[in-house]
């Protein structure tokens, strides 16, 4: 088993540099927005899944609000949905209100901020697969889902986890490592 242990110790480092690039270059969409719990639903009838509100197709990598509203209020499954898409519409001021302080300062705010708008319009879709919550802490196992450019057809899927912090009854980000691997591909500092 040690032996074993070992040989799989060679391959997490360029496994995880891989999946952060492959996760990362997909379809590119331009584009903001806020979408955080507590804010309230705007009125009116919602978009069809897979939609905007103006009823265009979302590019398939695009974490919809179909998905975020299956995911349970206040769960981590739900924070890390809302942080992605934070991530892919290059809203900074979410990614941030969705990261723990302990990584805010351990990563920086200006480096995150400036990770948020270099990765944002690339990075792939998001697929909450399992989460396990011990106390006050969780890891979300997540897929990351690369579509080819312009197709629904999905191209990778590529599995890895995410820890999260309960922090004053919110579920924020706790995990500086994929950010880490990020910041390198994209060579921001």
């Amino acid at each position: 088993m040690k032996a074993l242990r070992s040989n799989c110790r060679g391959w997490r480092r360029p496994a995880f540099a891989l999946l952060a690039v492959l996760g990362t270059v997909s379809i590119t969409v331009a584009g903001c927005g806020n979408d955080r719990e507590s804010e309230p639903v705007v009125e009116g009838s919602p978009p069809a899944p897979g939609t905007s509100t103006t009823g265009s197709p979302l590019p398939p990598n695009i974490v919809t609000e179909v998905q975020v509203q299956r995911a349970k209020p206040r769960s981590p499954d739900r924070s890390v949905l809302l942080w992605w898409q934070a991530i892919q519409f290059q809203d900074a001021s979410s990614v941030l209100d969705y990261t723990t302080p302990r990584v805010l300062r351990t990563f920086g705010r200006g480096r995150l901020t400036r990770l948020t708008r270099a990765v944002g319009p690339a990075l792939g879709g998001l697929e909450v697969v399992h989460t396990r919550v011990y106390g006050k802490r969780a890891t979300s196992r997540a897929a990351i889902l690369t579509y080819e450019r312009g197709e629904p057809k999905r191209t990778a899927t590529l599995p890895f986890s995410l820890q999260l912090a309960l922090e004053q009854g919110r579920w924020k980000v706790d995990d500086v490592r994929y950010l880490n691997t990020l910041a390198r591909s994209f060579k921001v500092r």
